[in-house]
């Protein structure tokens, strides 16, 4: 199980930029102890595609600004 974040800023015209996507890893469960850049949790995923979409429901909520989001990624079984 994999622990990736996509950082991005959600611009006041509603415009998504994505600043960066990283691995975090814990020392301790729901403690971060570091992260690892880039991120190799998701390889195959776009990560522009993920922020643009949470940021779009975002911006019609009326929230503007940097926001991170932390995902949970699996391996897939199929596929080494």
């Amino acid at each position: 199980m994999g622990s990736p974040s996509i950082s991005f800023q959600i611009e006041p015209d509603g415009d998504v930029i994505l600043i960066g996507s990283m691995d975090r890893f814990a020392a301790r469960d729901y403690q971060n102890a570091g992260c690892m850049f880039p991120q190799q949790s998701l390889p195959n995923m776009n990560m522009m595609t993920i922020s643009k979409s949470i940021g779009e429901v975002l911006y019609s909520k009326g929230i503007f600004g940097h926001v991170t989001v932390d995902l949970v990624s699996f391996p897939d079984p199929t596929s080494p």
